[in-house]
């Protein structure tokens, strides 16, 4: 793959740019829920095999996902060692 659109670390790029030099986002905050909605039905339409409609209703969606978690059986690893808060400080400079 040539270039570095569509990767984490130009958009992360692109949005510092936006807070600290007023460029224009590549896709406003609308942009990016409603494909975090769209997104959102098509896992819920798959897993209740059927047709939901949009915008998706956010209560159906989060019972559902409650349910899911509630019955997960993944433990999260924490690394090993004493938990530090990391300091974020000099990433943008």
């Amino acid at each position: 793959m040539t270039g570095t659109a569509g990767r984490h670390s130009e958009v992360i790029r692109q949005f510092t740019a936006a807070i600290r030099d007023g460029t224009p986002l590549v896709a406003q905050a609308a942009e990016g829920l409603a494909s975090v909605e769209l997104a959102n039905a098509i896992i819920l339409s798959s897993q209740l095999d059927r047709t939901v409609e949009l915008p998706l209703d956010a209560a159906e969606f989060e019972t559902w996902l409650n349910t899911k978690r509630a019955s997960s059986r993944h433990v999260p690893a924490l690394p090993a060692g004493p938990r530090v808060a990391a300091d974020m400080g000099a990433s943008f400079k």
